[in-house]
């Protein structure tokens, strides 16, 4: 080849670059949800919140995940994401054996102290990890859950994850935010961070959209279920602050109305997602 003519770009050094790339960002957003966690329940924690350990219930999305779980009694559950751990207590109750994680330490102490002031550590393991990188054996449990924590990772290597883990014909269930109502993404994009209103959660998450859920879908099989619609009850959070009681009521009243419209249930901003392993 003569010396002047450019030299053919060598694809083994750019795939590697583009995966040390990709390692990298992904790095720093772990890095970015480890401190925005430990630094929210740290301060949860230093205010002296969820001492309270007696069995409260569930809310509506925690108690539609539950019924999708089956019974529960000798079962072995995964609590994707714990946070305060008061989902794994409750399944602890239910005579489910519990194994918990969070990316975030302080998290886990905080889980972990409730659960020993509840007289449930017998029967909830818990351990600090990352939802794409799980310290568990092949096919272990017979359920996993998860609360509002699919959205903060990286689906492909978390939906491999959960599929490898789970036993065959088990399921996971995640209560989620999801990104099919145009209005709420466009305050998303447009008006949080602004005029006043808050911004909650970390700056990388994103409501899930049809990319991210077919994404998902490549490596698991993929429900969505509506137990109600969340619209104009964010609207009464992030603008009125749930200030108003008449603003409250009847923003509960829109979103009930909606949900009796079924075609119109996707729009809201949370629901359900059952995934199961493919095979």
């Amino acid at each position: 080849m003569p010396l002047d003519e450019p030299m053919p770009p060598d694809e083994s050094v750019s795939s590697s670059k583009a995966a040390s790339s990709d390692s990298t960002v992904h790095a720093d957003i772990q890095n970015q949800e480890r401190e925005f966690h430990d630094e929210h329940y740290r301060k949860l924690a230093e205010k002296g919140h969820f001492r309270e350990v007696q069995d409260e219930g569930l809310d509506l999305w925690h108690e539609h995940c539950a019924s999708l779980m089956g019974d529960l009694d000798g079962k072995r559950i995964l609590d994707c994401g714990t946070g305060d751990g008061s989902m794994s207590l409750w399944l602890a109750r239910q005579g489910a054996l519990v194994d918990s994680f969070d990316i975030s330490l302080e998290a886990i102490r905080l889980a972990s102290g409730r659960a020993k002031t509840a007289g449930l550590d017998s029967r909830i393991r818990f351990v600090q990890c990352s939802f794409e990188d799980l310290p568990y054996e092949n096919h272990t449990f017979d359920s996993a859950f998860g609360s509002l924590i699919l959205h903060h990772v990286d689906l492909v290597l978390a939906s491999k994850e959960l599929g490898r883990i789970l036993k065959p014909g088990a399921r996971g269930v995640f209560s989620e935010n999801f990104a099919f109502n145009p209005f709420l993404n466009f305050a998303r994009n447009h008006l949080i961070g602004r005029f006043g209103i808050p911004r909650l959660g970390t700056l990388t998450e994103q409501p899930l959209g049809s990319e991210q859920i077919e994404i998902v879908r490549r490596h698991l099989g993929v429900d969505l279920e509506w137990p109600a619609v969340l619209f104009f009850q964010i609207l009464d959070r992030q603008v009125f602050k749930y200030k108003y009681r008449f603003i409250n009521r009847l923003c509960r009243v829109l979103d009930l109305m909606i949900f009796q419209i079924v075609p119109l249930r996707r729009f809201s901003y949370r629901g359900t997602m059952v995934l199961t392993p493919r095979g």
